[in-house]
C-alpha cells in the first residue's frame, strides 16, 4: 500500500471512529492525522505542531493538537511512550495493530531501543487484577540497563 492509500485508509478509519464516538471529523483533526501518518520515527507533540504549522491551508493551534492527540490514541492511530519523563508518540499505520513493546533504556547514555515483546502481552493479561481488563495488545514495558556501547566503555575503563 502506498503512502496516499495509507493516508486515505487512516482518514476513513479516523472519521468512522470519531462518528462512533459522537465527535465531529473536522478538517483540523484530519491535518493532524495526516501529519501523524507522515511520521516514520517517534515524534514529540511540539515537533508535530511545527509540521502542522508548515502545511498550507488550515492552521492548527496548540489546543487543537493537544485535544486531537488523545482521540488518536483512543482510536489506535497513535501510541504514547514516556521515557525518563519525556513523552513521545508513535504512529500506528492502518492495518497494523498495536503490539506489546519493550523499550530498553540505557541508564548511562539514555539511548532507547524498541523491541517487539509478545510475551509481555500475555503477562499483562495474566497479571491483571480482578475486575480489570488489561489491554494486552498495547502493553508497554521499560527496561533500564546498559547498552552494549556503555558496557564496552565500562569494561575498557576497569
Amino acid at each position: 500500500m502506498n503512502r496516499m492509500q495509507a493516508k486515505a485508509r487512516a482518514r476513513f478509519a479516523f472519521s468512522e471512529f470519531l462518528g462512533g464516538s459522537g465527535k465531529r471529523c473536522t478538517p483540523e483533526r484530519l491535518v493532524v492525522l495526516d501529519a501523524v501518518m507522515d511520521q516514520r520515527l517517534p515524534f514529540t507533540a511540539e515537533g508535530l505542531l511545527e509540521q502542522c504549522a508548515a502545511q498550507p491551508g488550515i492552521s492548527i493551534c496548540r489546543a487543537t493538537l493537544f485535544n486531537t492527540l488523545p482521540l488518536l490514541i483512543q482510536g489506535g492511530f497513535v501510541r504514547r511512550v514516556s521515557v525518563d519523563g519525556q513523552t513521545t508518540y508513535e504512529a500506528v499505520r492502518p492495518g497494523n495493530q498495536l503490539k506489546p513493546m519493550a523499550y530498553m533504556v540505557c541508564s548511562a547514555c539514555g539511548k532507547t531501543r524498541r523491541v517487539d515483546a509478545p510475551a509481555l502481552g500475555r503477562m499483562a493479561a495474566e497479571l491483571a487484577p480482578r475486575g480489570f481488563a488489561a489491554d494486552s495488545d498495547s502493553a508497554i514495558a521499560y527496561v533500564h540497563g546498559l547498552c552494549s556501547g556503555c558496557r564496552r566503555r565500562n569494561k575498557e575503563n576497569n
